[in-house]
């Protein structure tokens, strides 16, 4: 199996080689290389995020799960006022 590192460079060249494509086929208007734009893009959103923003998204989820839980409390104590 890759280690962690080596998963996350791959992922991230696959990523700057599509934003690459993306341009190239933004550019000559080339409707096939667009389609195979949005599949690689898709590719990496599905498979590749948590190896590249996965840690990040654990953060976001923790930050955001601590506010929804503080808004409930106040919610709470603002209706038995």
């Amino acid at each position: 199996m890759i280690n962690k590192q080596t998963q996350k460079f791959l992922w991230s060249l696959l990523l700057f080689f599509d934003v690459l494509l993306f341009l190239f086929a933004l550019l000559t208007q080339n409707v096939p290389s667009i389609i195979l734009v949005a599949l690689i893009a898709s590719l990496i959103h599905h498979k590749g995020n948590d190896v590249m923003f996965g840690e990040f998204d654990k953060k976001q989820k923790a930050k955001y799960e601590a506010a929804r839980l503080a808004y409930e409390r106040a919610r709470k104590a603002k209706k038995q006022i």
